[in-house]
């Protein structure tokens, strides 16, 4: 959890200069059948920068990726 916190820190801190902000998951080896961990990561992520940010694509897998693009709320 410590992990994401500090995560989090820094999505807000790109947030608040106006920048957008790339978030990817990324699964090595046998991680990539136990996807719904990382989909459980990315939404606790999501959960605790909603107030200053939104979704600018949808979060999505791409090859062995899990990734969302936020931008700033206006």
């Amino acid at each position: 959890m410590h992990d994401i916190e500090v995560k989090a820190k820094h999505i807000r801190r790109f947030i608040e200069d106006k920048n957008k902000v790339k978030v990817s998951v990324v699964f090595r080896g046998r991680e990539l059948t136990h996807k719904e961990v990382g989909v459980k990561v990315m939404e606790e992520l999501l959960s605790r920068v909603e107030d200053i940010a939104k979704l600018e694509t949808e979060a999505k897998f791409d090859g062995k990726s899990y990734m969302v693009i936020l931008s700033p709320k206006k």
